[in-house]
């Protein structure tokens, strides 16, 4: 069987700055190789643009060295699990998946590749 034809196949991207409902498709907790301190990755889409890249946006834990950092993260953390109606405490990150919330995006340089723009948050929106 041949491929279809693809040329009419519309590439991805990011969206524009604005307010976009975003979606929870995947949740990790992982480990920085740099400075070893743990970290929530989440995998977002934007389901009303089927166009649109996924991207993803980092919430690093407190780790109790410097306190007002640390506080700085926990209300990171906060304002994430509330815009996402998910439980303070308690959860586990497989159990953020298909969560939703509203967010305003922005358009920035990937940090891991230059040429490259991507979306992330830049508040959460009630």
């Amino acid at each position: 069987m041949a491929l279809p034809n693809l040329a009419d196949v519309p590439e991805t991207g990011p969206v524009g700055e604005g307010v976009y409902t975003i979606r929870i498709i995947a949740a990790k907790e992982k480990f920085s190789e740099r400075s070893g301190n743990e970290y929530l990755m989440l995998t977002l889409s934007i389901p009303d643009e089927p166009d649109s890249d996924i991207f993803n946006e980092i919430f690093t834990y407190p780790n109790g060295e410097d306190e007002q950092r640390d506080r700085d993260m926990e209300r990171r953390l906060k304002k994430m699990c509330q815009a996402f109606d998910l439980p303070l405490g308690g959860i586990e990150p497989t159990e953020m998946k298909g969560a939703e919330a509203k967010a305003k995006l922005k358009v920035v340089k990937d940090f891991m590749d230059e040429d490259k723009m991507v979306n992330k948050i830049s508040t959460f929106v009630s």
